[in-house]
């Protein structure tokens, strides 16, 4: 809170300087306002200042939370790989599988043909 308070006494010094007396009407609504304008949100704020800290705080907070996504994202895409490579392995043991009984099951055939071909 100290930070507003400093803050309200640069506005009120600003205004002192400016020859302009604060009216009744000012609000307090109105002097929030006044203080986020001319101590949160200044534009091109040194280093130093706390409105640089709290921008700079949001900004890797952000950093961090695109990071984070980029890993999920990427550990998603390697689990996916991984399942398609699993499956095109699974499907080519089992064509060859498939290939092999079918060729078995042809020279069966072949085979009881040729015996059967031979009785007569």
């Amino acid at each position: 809170m100290a930070h507003t308070t400093g803050c309200l006494a640069q506005v009120a010094a600003g205004r002192r300087a400016a020859g302009d007396q604060p009216s009744r009407r000012t609000s307090q609504a109105r002097a929030a306002r006044l203080v986020r304008m001319s101590c949160i949100t200044r534009i091109g704020a040194d280093p130093g200042a706390e409105d640089y800290h709290m921008q700079k705080s949001s900004k890797s907070r952000a950093a961090q939370q695109f990071t984070a996504t980029q890993k999920k994202t990427a550990r998603i895409m390697t689990e996916i790989e991984k399942t398609r490579q699993e499956r095109s392995d699974n499907m080519a043991k089992q064509r060859t599988q498939r290939l092999d009984k079918e060729a078995a099951d042809r020279e069966t055939a072949d085979r009881i043909a040729a015996e059967k071909a031979a009785k007569r």
